[in-house]
């Protein structure tokens, strides 16, 4: 739920937050000669962000934990910044992301801080079954900028699994959390649904549904044409040839039925959109 912290008598005892940290993007690039250097969001100096952390800190319970995400530039600030406010490191975790800029045209930069802060004698503990279990490290792969991965937000959920969570800066919704930032709601994903009707080689027929998340990480209707062949190979379909009708919904709504037609071959697959 989308909330204003300086409006509201919500009590929390977990912070997350990705704060927009005054940086630009990389140097320009001959493959993209018209990148703009400023960032897709508003960035801000450090005692804007300290200002609403420690807002954010009054919103607190006794007892209560701070993540935040940072980059090398800022590592040492963020530290800081958080130690004025009274809080401790407890542990810095590293997010892979397995790709990144090089912005010095050397090394990429393929990392970045998630540091996790508490205040003496007030740590919220996990969960006692988890503790152990997760490691400093957290990989999975970037997507788009700043959107941090999703790995994070379950090891949370699954340390503090009855902790009031809220997430500052945040610009998705999230099922349990609450929420603030500018910019709410931007990276909300689409969620599609597939469902077909498979018959292979005329003689058996079955009726497959799945969503985005299940096979193949689709973001646009275009990627939907690609789900059937990768189906094929999630559903270890070796051999043969099918006709696939299929229906596409996103977020309810649906579009028009399309046929394909797809030909398993050596563990090839060729699929083409049958004529009318």
């Amino acid at each position: 739920m989308e909330i204003n912290i300086f409006n509201t008598q919500n009590k929390y005892d977990l912070l997350y937050s990705d704060p927009p940290w005054n940086q630009k993007k990389g140097n320009k690039r001959k493959c993209r000669p018209n990148q703009n250097k400023e960032l897709d969001y508003k960035v801000l100096e450090l005692d804007e962000i300290k200002k609403i952390q420690e807002q954010a800190s009054t919103l607190c319970n006794e007892v209560h934990n701070v993540f935040i995400w940072t980059i090398d530039k800022y590592l040492f600030e963020a530290e800081k910044m958080m130690e004025e406010l009274g809080y401790k490191l407890h542990a810095r975790l590293i997010w892979d992301k397995e790709n990144g800029v090089a912005p010095a045209f050397t090394v990429r930069f393929s990392h970045e801080y998630l540091l996790w802060f508490y205040k003496k004698g007030c740590m919220l503990k996990p969960e006692p079954s988890t503790r152990g279990k997760f490691t400093t490290v957290l990989r999975e792969a970037a997507t788009i900028h700043s959107k941090k991965p999703e790995c994070a937000y379950r090891m949370l959920e699954a340390l503090f699994p009855s902790a009031k969570k809220l997430e500052l800066f945040a610009r998705n919704n999230r099922p349990g959390w609450d929420s603030w930032g500018d910019q709410v709601g931007l990276l909300d994903e689409t969620v599609y649904r597939l469902t077909a009707i498979v018959s292979q080689n005329s003689k058996k027929e079955f009726t497959v549904c799945f969503e985005s998340n299940d096979i193949y990480d689709v973001k646009t209707q275009a990627d939907i044409k690609h789900i059937i062949p990768k189906a094929c190979k999630y559903f270890n379909i070796k051999e043969g040839e099918m006709f696939v009708d299929y229906i596409i919904e996103e977020n309810g709504e649906y579009y028009d039925s399309d046929t394909s037609f797809i030909e398993v071959r050596n563990n090839k697959i060729r699929t083409q959109p049958i004529s009318a």
